[in-house]
């Protein structure tokens, strides 16, 4: 017999590693309205399923993209980072009364979350805040049931956000950094069979739970954001609330990816050209904020520009610069793997203000990153 066919024995063993790894067992799940979309994906035959072993009742699919569609008809790209690709769950949210909104890529690596806030509108969480909310949650569940010792690790690109860091040190765990893709993270799972992978992530929606598979995964990641909503449900709280008391008890980091296409041989050769010249002569300021750190992931060197210092970076080798400027701003770029398209990855941050809202905060960090982005960017 030449073809077999994968068949629901091997979903079940799967389903069982995802509630083995993200279940946290909280009660009041069937309380939690949870508005579902493939965007015409693969995780429909995995998220519903999951989702309702683990107590959830209240799953409600958008119905006009459940079916796989090659075409994804109804929405301009299958993109679960973008609004647009999310917008037919957020309306059928919006008829359901329903408290959160999680729609995945085609292939169910990524997914896009949108959340209640404060005004009862719909808030979109980035890469960097999905990261920052699970782990924040992941780590504190299991530190309370005595799961966490010093071989745990989580990990991050070197484009994320470095509150993922701050929040490994505040749980006193080791934190690894890697290059982007997910399968550097795969990697330092292989590396270290001494230490027990915890979680980790990257910026462009990523999230993996647990060591059992080596990829990112769109449904341990959806059920992790499913249990906190429901058990902060059930305390008259909110994701929303709990990604703001992260900024408080880490400070605000607030990021934005600003990507530039050039096309064609011409463009190709003008992103080598921007590379090569901002590796050769690294703005010594940008928006007026001197910079104080190099970091050169093709030369494989630190710089310090105050002392001269450098020291070597042990990642591979990689056509990335990051730039650490004296306030704790980072900017990065780096060429697209896939896409002809440079990268230019922007990081703020600041401590919380008890007396200035969230959303004024935002703002100001926000402005931030656009006096860096229009200095720094050809």
């Amino acid at each position: 017999k030449l073809l077999n066919y994968i068949d629901n024995e091997i979903d079940n063993e799967y389903h069982k590693i995802v509630l083995q790894e993200a279940q946290m067992n909280q009660k009041n799940q069937d309380e939690l309205k949870i508005v579902f979309t493939p965007i015409h994906g693969t995780s429909i035959t995995a998220i519903p399923q999951v989702l309702k072993k683990a107590g959830y009742k209240k799953i409600y699919i958008v119905k006009e993209q459940e079916k796989p569609d090659g075409n994804f008809s109804t929405v301009s790209s299958p993109n679960p980072e973008e609004k647009e690709a999310l917008k037919m769950a957020v309306d059928l949210a919006d008829k359901k009364n329903a408290d959160i909104v999680i729609g995945t890529d085609p292939d169910a690596d990524r997914l896009g979350i949108a959340i209640r806030d404060s005004n009862d509108d719909w808030y979109y969480l980035n890469g960097n805040q999905i990261m920052t909310v699970l782990t924040e949650y992941l780590l504190s569940k299991k530190k309370g049931i005595k799961q966490l010792n010093s071989k745990n690790f989580i990990a991050s690109t070197i484009v994320s956000s470095p509150i993922i860091k701050i929040i490994a040190n505040e749980y006193d765990i080791k934190h690894m950094y890697c290059l982007t893709g997910f399968k550097w993270i795969a990697k330092l799972i292989k590396d270290h069979p001494e230490l027990e992978y915890v979680c980790g992530g990257e910026e462009s929606f990523g999230f993996l739970v647990g060591n059992k598979v080596r990829d990112k995964d769109a449904i341990s990641a959806s059920l992790l954001t499913c249990e906190l909503a429901s058990e902060l449900k059930s305390q008259n709280n909110s994701i929303y609330k709990y990604l703001i008391n992260c900024y408080k008890k880490y400070g605000i980091y607030n990021e934005r990816l600003k990507s530039i296409t050039k096309e064609g041989k011409e463009g190709l050769e003008e992103i080598k050209s921007i590379m090569a010249k901002f590796r050769k002569n690294p703005p010594l300021q940008i928006a007026g904020i001197n910079t104080i750190i190099v970091e050169d992931y093709f030369q494989r060197t630190i710089l310090d520009l105050k002392s001269g210092k450098k020291e070597s970076i042990s990642l591979p080798k990689s056509d990335v610069l990051i730039f650490i400027l004296e306030d704790k701003s980072r900017i990065g770029l780096r060429p697209s793997g896939t896409e002809p398209k440079i990268k230019f990855y922007f990081s703020v941050c600041d401590n919380y203000k008890p007396n200035v809202t969230w959303e004024k905060q935002q703002q100001i960090l926000n402005k931030k990153i656009d006096l860096l982005l229009n200095d720094i960017i050809p």
